[in-house]
């Protein structure tokens, strides 16, 4: 998920807040990698296929965001920095505001999070056949981005306006973007969890170590 909502829209207090808490925990993550940077390849590699799902149009409000994919194969930290990235570069092609950016970072990174311990938990826990872990990457995703979607309406609503622009320029209230963006995100989700899936398990293929 992702807000799409153009600048001076959504109240200063909060988009301040998404990126002090955003810049906070940049600051931690750039002191976690510290000089390993093993992984700052792949960063780059997955935030390039992060930034082509993002783009491409669907004709719908909703788009593959791969963030999932790279908490599950970059980890907590290099994922928000992918995150960041990514959502700077669309913030600078227009898409969403800039004064969003810190926001979205947050909103992707939890993405990222969430299916990064949820894809720990199933495949220790539920799915223990190595072969069959993309499948718990699949489930991980789905319900990653099934939150995300109620966490995107939260903020939305915490911010207090009553008319919020969205697909196609038009402006509609709460209720009706709540309905639009289940109807929407649930099915999306669906769909990016099954190509999560798909990616995942060819990866594994072609580079197991990086799930070592």
């Amino acid at each position: 998920m992702h807000i799409h909502i153009p600048d001076g829209v959504l109240p200063i207090w909060l988009w301040v807040l998404g990126y002090a808490l955003a810049a906070l925990f940049l600051l931690f993550a750039v002191i976690k990698v510290g000089k390993d940077t093993r992984k700052a390849v792949w960063t780059a590699a997955v935030a390039a296929m992060m930034l082509v799902a993002m783009s491409i149009p669907l004709g719908v409000p909703y788009h593959i965001n791969l963030t999932a994919l790279a908490g599950i194969i970059l980890g907590p930290w290099w994922s928000l920095i992918a995150c960041f990235v990514v959502n700077g570069i669309l913030a600078s092609f227009g898409h969403g505001g800039v004064t969003i950016v810190g926001l979205n970072t947050l909103v992707t990174w939890f993405e990222a999070l969430a299916g990064f311990y949820l894809y720990r938990v199933f495949k220790k826990v539920v799915i223990k056949d190595k072969e069959k872990t993309p499948v718990a990457a699949g489930v991980s995703t789905w319900i990653a981005l099934t939150l995300s979607a109620f966490l995107v309406i939260g903020l939305v609503a915490a911010s207090g306006i009553e008319s919020i622009p969205f697909h196609g320029g038009k402006n509609i209230n709460l209720n009706t973007f709540t309905i639009l963006t289940l109807t929407f995100a649930l099915p999306g989700a669906v769909v990016e969890a099954v190509i999560t899936a798909f990616i995942l398990a060819y990866i594994r293929k072609v580079r197991p170590e990086l799930f070592g």
